[in-house]
């Protein structure tokens, strides 16, 4: 994602990344606790943005999620993988 962002002209300072963040629901809590973070806007892959901006949002962060180009995910493979997600981040953030 970083690369993604300064290749289509972010400045580098304005792109904080963080390597600690296992999953989604650990680097949005990161970025509010660690990095303080308020707002954010949220590229990612297409079938990710509702569950990071869900996340992001219960962890009180005023997020937008952008959808960016990447290549192209089977329709099984998002559903094997993103529905297993959804049900871990509620469960992150009610339990």
């Amino acid at each position: 994602m970083r690369r993604y962002l300064l290749a289509r002209g972010v400045p580098a300072q304005d792109v904080l990344s963080d390597s600690a963040g296992l999953d989604t629901y650990a680097s949005m809590l990161r970025a509010q606790k660690v990095f303080s973070v308020k707002s954010a806007l949220i590229p990612t892959q297409g079938f990710h943005v509702a569950r990071a901006v869900y996340l992001a949002r219960h962890l009180g962060i005023d997020a937008t999620g952008v959808s960016i180009a990447s290549k192209h995910y089977s329709t099984r493979l998002v559903t094997v993988r993103e529905w297993p997600a959804r049900i871990k981040a509620f469960l992150q953030v009610h339990f």
